[in-house]
């Protein structure tokens, strides 16, 4: 999850200058060099980079809520991309002209594997809604960058990595059903997973290789509280390599 909230905050980052309103105020321009600034003295190394990256950039957001999610972003890493994401989805959008982005329309969040690409939609329109400049003048700005993140873990030595496979798909109303590849499933409330999901993880951490790569299969319907809450249980247990399946669970 930090890799996701530091992506959160690269994807359109105003680290090249677009060309903006001539009538910004001087403390307009000076938020955004302090934006500028943070970016090109980026520490990938750094356990804080995505909180650093969101204060160095909060003065170019003058809704207070947004602006105060990137001052005071949460400790939990598993947190942060949500809290960001929804802050400034909830200041902005009733200000933003139709038409909106796809993260106004919803009150959920979509699923991290979807958020990354609907928060730089909306993060495009709320730079060109800042810099009083047309959001498709905006466009080539906002592209996904890669930053290489540090192992948590020493390297695993060479040879065939194992892989082990997670599901998760709506059951009834607020529940959900999960398991891992060879594994009974679980039934888990999705307003209160973490204790089944602590246990699933244990148990998929004591069969698994220490150099296992996990995989989420998710269903597109499953909550996004719970899919943050899947994903720092196995992180808790060492799984330092995930992705995310573009099928869906069986």
């Amino acid at each position: 999850m930090h890799a996701l909230a530091v992506a959160l905050l690269l994807w359109g980052a105003p680290y090249r200058a677009p060309s903006v309103s001539p009538s910004l105020s001087p403390d307009r321009l000076a938020a955004v060099e302090r934006c500028r600034q943070g970016y090109a003295n980026l520490d990938p190394t750094s356990p804080s980079l995505a909180a650093d990256l969101a204060r160095a950039c909060a003065d170019m957001y003058r809704e207070p809520a947004c602006a105060r999610a990137m001052r005071n972003p949460p400790k939990d890493p598993a947190r942060f991309a949500a809290a960001i994401a929804a802050a400034c989805r909830d200041a902005y959008c009733p200000r933003l002209p139709e038409p909106r982005p796809k993260l106004c329309a919803s009150a959920e969040l979509p699923p991290p594997t979807q958020l990354l690409a609907e928060w730089g939609v909306l993060q495009q329109h709320i730079m060109a809604f800042e810099l009083g400049a047309e959001p498709k003048a905006l466009a080539p700005l906002f592209q996904p960058v890669t930053v290489a993140m540090p192992p948590t873990l020493p390297a695993a030595p060479a040879g065939p990595r194992a892989t082990v496979r997670v599901y998760a798909k709506p059951e009834r109303a607020g529940q959900a059903r999960v398991w891992v590849d060879g594994g009974n499933s679980i039934i888990v409330l999705e307003d209160d997973p973490a204790g089944p999901l602590a246990a699933l993880a244990r148990g998929a951490r004591a069969k698994a290789p220490a150099n296992a790569d996990l995989v989420f299969a998710i269903d597109k319907n499953v909550r996004h509280g719970l899919v943050i809450a899947l994903i720092d249980a196995f992180k808790k247990e060492g799984f330092d390599k995930l992705a995310f399946s573009v099928q869906p669970s069986p």
